[in-house]
């Protein structure tokens, strides 16, 4: 998995680069000798130790010498968090025009020489009308007074006096949906006109769970989004529910309003840690609480070298932070940032034992390889 390192890396105990490479060298020659013995005699199981050990060395002066301090607070450029970007909302936000749309139910009266009083008829998915003797008329799209013209048009082709009377009943085809991390998703009538924090909150607002005690948002209203015609409205659902006039948009026949889950916007604490978590992100959340939601550091817990690594999968930045220098008065409790990822290390010589552990069987099988050749 690839890197990037923000800054030059800070090697351990002070030690320079060179001395550094020297000491990998020396212990590369010692490797190469104790090999070059396998050739001669059976591997024990002492050597194969004594060799994973220093594989071990080797492992660890690697990878903790390239490990950046992490910053005070986080920095996220460079990361896609389309959620953080600032949207500049509606200058002009006028309510729908009052038209018809497939599926409103209506009234209609065709007054002549023989008067009919229609029963109620529904706009059909195609946007039109089916009035007996007269046929199909096409009326979506038009207003109410615009559509009685059409239709008395279309009535007087086969009686020249006739009018036509209509009348909205249900506006049923004027209709939005709200999906996502919701209360109660689903697709909602409009009687009358919606604006985008109307339409939440009828949607029972976003959800949320209960978490030892704490309420936790599971919807992040954050980078929630407003779609029309397959376009994107730049307005944001947070300003909308404090009452910015230019974000609380009016929501027109057919919008989509998506509320995303806040999944991506938690932090994951794991490794040495006493109860592994998943914790809820909230702006200016700290290490330290994070790991203490996790039950704190468990005993081979190595309070100086905690990894956090951050952004996405493929890009991931990687940094260190210290708890033993902050209970010591000496470091910085970092605020974390939406999907971090927080990993506590072992102490070295627990590192090692687990190295030799997942080793000695693969080095045991050479040594038998290597002897079967001689």
């Amino acid at each position: 998995m690839p890197c990037r390192f923000e800054h030059e890396p800070q090697w351990p105990c002070g030690l320079s680069r060179t001395l550094l490479e020297g000491l990998f060298g020396l212990l590369c020659a010692q490797l190469l000798n104790i090999m070059c013995s396998v050739a001669s005699r059976r591997l024990t199981a002492r050597l194969a130790s004594i060799i994973a050990l220093i594989l071990s060395q080797l492992l660890l002066l690697v990878a903790c010498g390239g490990i950046p301090q992490a910053p005070m607070q986080p920095d996220l450029a460079g990361f896609d968090d389309s959620a953080t970007e600032a949207l500049p909302g509606l200058a002009d936000n006028e309510p729908p025009q009052d038209l018809l749309h497939p599926g409103d139910l209506l009234d209609i009266e065709v007054i002549g020489e023989s008067t009919w009083r229609g029963e109620s008829i529904r706009l059909g998915q195609g946007g039109a009308v089916s009035i007996p003797v007269v046929g199909s008329v096409q009326v979506a799209g038009m207003s109410l007074a615009d559509a009685t013209v059409a239709m008395t048009e279309a009535a007087r082709r086969f009686e020249l006096q006739a009018v036509v009377t209509a009348f909205l009943r249900e506006p049923t085809g004027r209709t939005f949906s709200v999906n996502g991390a919701v209360v109660n998703p689903g697709v909602y009538t409009m009687f009358t006109p919606v604006r985008v924090s109307e339409a939440l909150a009828r949607a029972g607002g976003g959800l949320h769970s209960i978490v030892d005690g704490e309420l936790v948002e599971q919807a992040d209203v954050d980078a929630g989004k407003l779609i029309r015609n397959g376009q994107l409205i730049p307005v944001s659902f947070s300003r909308a529910l404090q009452g910015d006039a230019h974000h609380d948009a009016y929501v027109y026949p057919g919008d989509v309003l998506y509320v995303p889950s806040s999944r991506a916007r938690r932090i994951s604490v794991l490794g040495e840690v006493g109860k592994p978590t998943v914790v809820a992100y909230r702006e200016g959340i700290r290490l330290t609480e994070a790991l203490a939601r996790a039950g704190g550091l468990s005993g081979d817990a190595d309070g100086g070298d905690v990894r956090i690594v951050r952004g996405g999968l493929a890009t991931p930045k990687i940094y260190t932070a210290s708890i033993d220098d902050l209970m010591a008065g000496k470091g910085r409790d970092v605020v974390l940032a939406p999907g971090d990822v927080v990993f506590v290390t072992e102490h070295w010589f627990a590192s090692a034992t687990d190295v030799i552990r997942r080793l000695t069987p693969v080095l045991a099988a050479a040594a038998a390889t290597t002897v079967l050749g001689k």
